[in-house]
């Protein structure tokens, strides 16, 4: 009998102002997997109640919290499937001196290449996650955070 997870979670972390806020997605999940997105939040840092849970405001859903999601599940799920070939050629049952086949090399070559390459784009991704100056300022009147102390927190976050 298979056991299925599923419920409820929170997803996509974006336009985080370190020591402020986040915008974050609530999916409908399968195994932890999002399926479908049910709306987006923006949740105040060190506002955990005795739950753990983080006191917030429905927002619009955000596309870019959606988006980075699924953007990242299917970059770390390529990830996986570019590493699995490394499996099938560095087949240890494979006789000594059977001699060199320069393809099993070149695919294994090939593989390692695309799951650094994934790695790198799936690292890159996170700068994509980071709010404008606007957006924060938008966020923080949302939140009824005066717009000096989003302008502080967010220049020391983000100096460039």
């Amino acid at each position: 009998m298979v056991t299925v997870v599923y419920g409820h979670e929170v997803f996509g972390h974006v336009d985080h102002v370190p020591g402020l806020f986040f915008v974050a997605t609530r999916f409908v999940h399968a195994w932890f997997v999002p399926v479908w997105p049910t709306g987006s939040f923006l949740l105040l840092e060190g506002t955990a109640g005795p739950d753990g849970q983080l006191r917030g405001f429905p927002i619009p859903r955000s596309a870019k919290s959606v988006a980075l999601t699924y953007l990242n599940y299917l970059l770390v799920a390529a990830i996986f499937a570019s590493i699995v070939p490394l499996l099938e050629l560095t087949d240890r049952d494979h006789p000594p001196g059977a001699g060199f086949e320069p393809w099993r090399l070149a695919a294994l070559l090939l593989a390692v290449a695309a799951a650094a390459v994934l790695f790198l784009v799936y690292r890159a991704s996170a700068r994509l996650a980071r709010p404008t100056l606007a957006r924060a300022l938008e966020l923080g009147g949302v939140a009824g955070i005066a717009a000096e102390t989003v302008r502080g927190h967010f220049s020391r976050a983000y100096p460039d």
